[in-house]
């Protein structure tokens, strides 16, 4: 799956397609890892404004990074906390350059814990 797909059945009239389940599903996963990533990154990097982080991480670059490391981690067996948080520190660290490991599994965990929290409620 590419953004180009999320787009396209985005830019569709309404009632005149029908829309997978799994791309709607998709479509939520992707604004939750942007949402968590900037969430857990702001404290981290404090003084720069949320805006300097949604700038970068809703490239079209930035999120076929995210869908694509969102899917392989799913495939490779992780649970979707997991997989959320791994595609959103791949999102930062393609991104913003310069990331070191220790800030991007900080992140990683945080968009992990983020969202099993979410999915508890």
């Amino acid at each position: 799956m590419t953004i180009s797909n999320l787009r396209a059945a985005d830019s569709q009239p309404t009632g005149e397609i029908q829309v997978d389940p799994e791309v709607i599903e998709l479509a939520r996963t992707l604004d939750f890892i942007v949402y968590a990533t900037t969430d857990a990154i702001r404290p981290l990097m404090p003084g720069l404004p949320a805006e300097f982080f949604t700038d970068r991480f809703t490239t079209d670059y930035a999120l076929n990074v995210a869908v694509q490391a969102y899917e392989a981690h799913r495939a490779g067996g992780h649970a979707p906390g997991r997989a959320a948080g791994r595609a959103g520190a791949q999102m930062l660290r393609n991104a913003i350059v310069g990331m070191n490991d220790r800030l991007l599994n900080d992140v990683s965990r945080a968009v992990e814990a983020a969202h099993d929290a979410q999915r508890q409620h």
